[in-house]
This record gives C-alpha cells, structure tokens and sequence, in this order.
C-alpha cells in the first residue's frame, strides 16, 4: 500500500486560516490608530497656521514679545495669542481663552522682513510656517 505524506491534513488548514486571520485582524485594529493620529494633528496644525494668517493679514500693527504674538485688529482689540500650558490660546483684550492648538509642546514666533512660526508638537514633530503680513510699519 502507498501512502501519500506531502500533503495537509484538514486541520492543519485549518489552524493555518486561523492564524492568518488572526494575525491580518490585529494588524487591521492597529495601524489605522498609529496613522491617523499623527495625520490628525497634521491637519489641526496646518489649520492653525491657516487661521493665523488670516489674523495676521487682518490686523494694523503685530508685535512679538517672549513668543507672544500680539495683533492690534482694525477695531482696535487687542488678540494675544501664546502658548499655555500644552496648548495654544487666543485672548482678546487679555480676556478670555481660545484654545487654537493642542498637544503643544514648544511655540516659537520670531520677526525679520515675515514673521515665522515654530511649533514643536509633543510627538516630536515639527512644524514651520512663515507669514508675510499686509499692512506696512
């Protein structure tokens, strides 16, 4: 009698399926977190960045004093925006507290002929963004 031994048995197949689903389930649970997350805050910085323009370019005079960003606007408030605590505010007339950004752990503002923008995020991550304002000093 021959007997054939190259082959798999049913159950072999079988604890062979559940392993691959078992291992391609897990891989599905896991990295759509891992992505999103540092996608997300992308988005919310770049958005950030797209608000601070338009305040910027809006405003009559800006000064900048230990990374705070001060905008007079055309009405004559005052809008202060600064990081507190790991976080990014806005304040007007130094009331109230506008957070604009999250998860914040360093925020520069520095002056030449444009005013640039360094944000460290607490992932590590770093975020430039320069904006040229309207107005003339």
């Amino acid at each position: 009698m021959y007997q054939n031994t190259k082959g798999f048995t049913l159950i072999e197949l079988l604890i062979s399926m559940q392993i691959t689903i078992l291992s391609g389930l897990i891989l599905f649970m896991i990295v759509p977190h891992i992505t999103l997350t540092t996608t997300y805050h992308s988005f919310q910085v770049y958005q950030f960045f797209g608000l601070l323009e338009r305040e910027i370019q809006t405003s009559t005079a800006v000064n900048i004093t230990n990374d705070k960003l001060e905008l007079t606007t055309i009405s004559g408030d005052r809008v202060t925006i600064e990081k507190y605590k790991q976080s990014i505010r806005r304040r007007v007339n130094n009331s109230g507290h506008e957070v604009l950004l999250q998860n914040v752990k360093d925020f520069n503002v520095f002056r030449s002929d444009i005013i640039h923008i360094v944000i460290l995020s607490e992932a590590g991550e770093v975020f430039e963004d320069k904006i040229k304002p309207f107005y003339q000093e």
